[in-house]
C-alpha cells in the first residue's frame, strides 16, 4: 500500500507543471525595468511637451491661481498657465512686428 502511495505521489509530481522562477521574477519587474514599452494613455488634442519650467510661488499667489482656475472652469492649472503664457507671447510678438 505504501508503494502505491509513493508511486502515485511521484506520478503527481511529474504531472505538475514545473514553474520557471526566472519568468516569475520578470513579471514582478516594472515595464521599463523588464525592457517592455510602457503604456501611456494618449491625450487628445494635446501637443507633446518637451520642456519643464519650474516656478516658485508664494502661498497667496498659488491660492489666487487656484481660485482663478476655478472661476474659469479649468481642470488643470498647467493648462491655464500654458494658455496665459501663450497669450502673453502672442501679444509680445505682435508688438515686435509693429
Amino acid at each position: 500500500m505504501a508503494k502505491k502511495f509513493n508511486e502515485q505521489l511521484k506520478a503527481k509530481k511529474e504531472s505538475e507543471k514545473k514553474i520557471d522562477v526566472t519568468n516569475i521574477g520578470a513579471e514582478m519587474l516594472s515595464d521599463q525595468a523588464a525592457g517592455r514599452k510602457r503604456k501611456y494613455t494618449k491625450l487628445q488634442n494635446k501637443e507633446n511637451k518637451t520642456k519643464i519650467v519650474t516656478v516658485l510661488l508664494t502661498e497667496t499667489e498659488y491660492n489666487d491661481l487656484l481660485s482663478m482656475c476655478e472661476e474659469l472652469n479649468k481642470k488643470s492649472i498647467s493648462e491655464s498657465i500654458r494658455e496665459m503664457i501663450h497669450s502673453s507671447l502672442n501679444a509680445y510678438q505682435s508688438k515686435l512686428i509693429k
